[in-house]
């Protein structure tokens, strides 16, 4: 298991220093260089898919519900978590159980907002960076 320590230290600082606002955290990612934008963006990947993995294995101890959600919706929840910094992930690690499962796109204020800046500052994609 991966907890937030596991992490690149861009990721956390990033996000804690944008508070949730969406608009904070594009001028910060627009102020630093590509490779930094890149590693923000594979960290957020990273921690989200550990999130997936580790919760996955909690089957037991999720509400009913969790087995019925969409691959969209499980994105948008643990992009949320991811967001919300590195305590409440750490949190969502050992307490499974406390996963909102209603998270909406809207709640996730941080979704894509490498990509843009990414696409905005070089003219290029994310995703097909080596």
């Amino acid at each position: 298991m991966h907890t937030a320590k596991d992490f690149a230290p861009i990721l956390w600082a990033s996000i804690e220093a944008a508070g949730g606002d969406r608009d904070v955290l594009r001028r910060i990612l627009g102020s630093k260089p590509k490779s930094d934008i890149i590693l923000f963006h594979r960290e957020v990947q990273r921690a989200w898919t550990n999130l997936w993995h580790e919760i996955d294995t909690a089957k037991p101890r999720l509400p009913a519900p969790w087995v019925r959600l969409s691959e969209d919706t499980l994105e948008d929840i643990f992009s949320y978590v991811v967001s919300q910094g590195a305590a409440y992930y750490d949190h969502i690690l050992t307490s499974p159980e406390e996963l909102r499962l209603d998270v909406t796109p809207s709640e996730v204020p941080f979704l894509g907002v490498p990509r843009e800046v990414f696409i905005q500052h070089f003219g290029e994609e994310i995703d097909l960076q080596a």
